[in-house]
């Protein structure tokens, strides 16, 4: 069967101040609804695999709020991790990171999910995640990047806007040194005036990965690591399945539906 994973739910609960144990170093935003947040750790992360998260908190008003975030990047010391985050209209803790300024106290759990990439297997690799899903799927290419590991990989980017492709130089960059990488970046809304300058793919993800299929039947014998909503992870798992991937070797994260995530 599929090996499928989910995020855990947001979560408030009562913590202590001073088991704050982070620092916010950097935010940049991407859009007014995405950004980039650089953490330094008072400690090193330990224990972490390419594709796992960290639960991230604020505290407010003697409450720890918190919620899983997956983690784009660990810097050599296991010191600083890069998040990608997306500010939700009624998102408690969102809007809180939004709030904040450089300097910042934050709690960062230990490391945790199954979400992972599988070193040992070889075989191509289909990549696909929709919004900041794509954040496990970097952590794992940058493993891929520092192993110097030939394994052929696909990457599909789904978004609703070209502005939320937030990574296309340093996957571009990757690329350049010898990483064998095909990023394909899609916009869903290609008829919406903000993305009246795209020129690129469009679609949702589960198009370019049904193409992706047809173009290159030799990727249909490779392992498969989605990311995102559910609904694009159920969609992508059908196209898969009717291709004729092994239902073992489609690997999920699966992002908590809206309803849940609105309390962070």
């Amino acid at each position: 069967m599929t090996v499928a994973h989910a995020l855990p739910p947001p979560v408030v609960t009562h913590r202590r101040v001073e088991q704050l144990n982070a620092t916010l170093v950097a935010r940049h935003e991407v859009t007014g609804t995405l950004g980039v947040f650089a953490v330094s750790l008072d400690t090193p992360l330990g224990g972490f695999s390419p594709g796992q998260y960290v639960s991230l908190g604020v505290e407010h008003a003697g409450q720890l709020v918190q919620r899983p975030y997956s983690i784009v990047s660990l810097d050599p010391a296991a010191t600083r991790v890069e998040l990608f985050i997306r500010r939700l209209p009624d998102g408690r803790l969102s809007n809180m990171l939004w709030s904040l300024p450089a300097g910042s106290r934050l709690r960062v759990g230990p490391a945790r999910g199954l979400f992972t990439l599988d070193r040992a297997d070889t075989r191509p690799r289909i990549m696909v995640g929709t919004g900041t899903g794509l954040a496990p799927l970097l952590a794992m290419l940058a493993d891929s990047a520092a192993q110097r590991d030939a394994t052929p990989n696909v990457l599909i980017h789904g978004v609703s806007y070209y502005a939320e492709l937030a990574y296309g130089e340093r996957i571009a960059q990757w690329a350049a040194n010898g990483v064998p990488i095909d990023y394909r970046p899609t916009v869903s809304r290609p008829q919406e005036r903000r993305n009246e300058t795209w020129t690129g793919p469009v679609g949702r993800a589960e198009a370019q990965l049904a193409r992706l299929l047809e173009e290159s039947p030799a990727s249909r014998d490779g392992v498969a690591y989605l990311c995102g909503n559910p609904d694009m992870i159920d969609a992508c798992r059908a196209v898969l399945l009717s291709a004729g991937v092994a239902p073992a070797d489609i690997r999920v994260e699966q992002f908590h539906a809206p309803v849940a995530a609105r309390v962070a």
